[in-house]
């Protein structure tokens, strides 16, 4: 729109929530926050656990996906890094072996669990719970007392 024809109402609310000089957009922030606190006041014991879990899923989800790039750089970038023009490694198999251990197998266990817990974060309301997956998982965790031993 051009400086004389009056702004749109879209325009309007687009400026009252990023005008810095506004004070509506903080009124409104305040009674979204104030109504939010009255429903989990009004929430059910069950009604706050389910919250809950899935809020502790969402969170193991976030930190799943966050080691696992980790995994992913160390074993991709780092690794891929160590070797020369012919790919072979600038170092003995040896001491490429003590560096990494077994970071592929560990890659590996995260992408299920990180896969695993998406999947089911996605599909919350026809299984709200992780126990199953951690439990599935759980005996593969060996895999870092072997890590740890070396």
């Amino acid at each position: 729109s051009s400086e004389d024809e009056a702004p749109t109402a879209s325009e309007c609310e687009t400026q009252v929530f990023t005008d810095p000089e506004s004070d509506v957009g903080e009124a409104n922030e305040e009674e979204l926050f104030k109504e939010e606190m009255t429903k989990r006041r009004e929430e059910s014991p069950a009604e706050k656990n389910r919250r809950k879990r899935f809020k502790i899923a969402e969170e193991l989800y976030t930190t799943e996906e966050a080691y696992y790039s980790t995994l992913t750089l160390i074993n991709d970038t780092f690794r891929s890094r160590l070797k020369d023009d012919k790919g072979e490694y600038m170092f003995a198999e040896k001491i490429i072996r003590e560096i990494f251990m077994n970071t592929h197998e560990l890659q590996n266990l995260h992408e299920v669990l990180r896969n695993r817990l998406k999947d089911r974060i996605e599909n919350w309301q026809l299984r709200p719970r992780i126990g199953d997956i951690m439990k599935s998982i759980a005996p593969y965790f060996q895999l870092y007392t072997d890590y740890m031993a070396k």
